[in-house]
């Protein structure tokens, strides 16, 4: 602006002096608080520190913020940086390294080692138990081997070693003993426990009915009679003089009265015996005795 031997200058915002020479130093009040300040006109600019941001350079980049740390690993931040406080079992600049647990393999009898963090699990294989897979289960302690059966532990099963007269893999089978008829002349067989019973047809004897019995050998037939055996029975062949099933009858050769003559009869084996009354003689009394003969 003109004046009276002189004259004013206007300045646009960010210059002073006299002639607006002078470009304002925006910087002065140092506005940036981590950053070096560049001044402009009527302006500035801050060129921020590693680590900080903002117009001013007023906030601290938070480096956590992208969750670097692996597998639980805790976070702290640093300025321009972070930290990360590993879990046990984890290491490296982010936690990234898994110490392998499983590198000693622990696990036994075929197991499966899984790594974990700071541990490890083993996978059994069927049959084992127990945190390394150390111990054989024992598949016979709940005694499954029936009626006396021996059980054998195997790796993830047993065997029963059966009794005599039981079969199958838990000795519950009755072995049939009478399957081969083994009871002879139509004898019934029963089933029993490793054995069978054979109830034989009258007359006929022996553990399978092979036996006729042999009904003469109590020798029933008395007084000498022969003994005929037969199936279920037997028969006696008398001596003469003897009858009866079993021979025990002494025949009575008197039944029939042969002495004559008023004679007493005197029953004999087979024969008898007259006493004949005087004067009459003979085998049956049948004769009568002559005085004067001979003459």
């Amino acid at each position: 602006q003109d004046g009276i031997a002189r004259y004013t200058c206007e300045c646009p915002p960010g210059f002073t002096g006299a002639s607006c020479e002078t470009n304002i130093n925006d910087c002065a009040s140092n506005p940036c608080h981590s950053g070096t300040c560049i001044d402009g006109e009527n302006s500035f600019v801050c060129n921020c520190y590693p680590g900080f941001t903002g117009k001013l350079c007023q906030t601290q980049i938070d480096e956590c913020e992208s969750n670097p740390c692996q597998f639980g690993g805790k976070c702290e931040d640093r300025i321009n940086g972070y930290q990360c406080i590993c879990r046990p079992g984890t290491s490296g600049i982010n936690c990234e390294v898994n110490v392998n647990e499983c590198y000693s393999n622990p696990c036994r009898n075929g197991a499966r080692c899984i790594d974990g963090i700071n541990r490890y699990s083993c996978e059994c294989e069927p049959g084992y138990t127990g945190q390394h897979c150390e111990t054989d289960i024992n598949e016979c302690a709940s005694n499954p081997c029936a009626n006396g059966g021996l059980c054998i532990d195997l790796t993830n099963s047993f065997r029963c070693e059966c009794p005599r007269g039981y079969y199958d893999a838990r000795c519950l089978s009755d072995v049939d003993e009478c399957s081969s008829s083994p009871c002879l002349n139509g004898g019934t067989c029963e089933d029993g426990v490793n054995q069978f019973i054979c109830h034989c047809l009258p007359g006929y004897g022996g553990k399978r009915c092979e036996m006729d019995i042999d009904e003469c050998g109590s020798n029933p037939c008395q007084h000498g009679g022969t003994c005929n055996d037969h199936l279920n029975g037997y028969s006696c062949k008398c001596l003469p003089g003897y009858a009866g099933t079993n021979c025990e009858t002494n025949i009575d050769d008197c039944a029939n009265n042969p002495c004559q003559n008023g004679g007493s009869c005197i029953d004999l084996v087979d024969d008898y015996k007259c006493v004949c009354e005087l004067p009459h003689t003979g085998r049956n009394c049948e004769e009568k005795l002559d005085p004067c003969s001979p003459n």
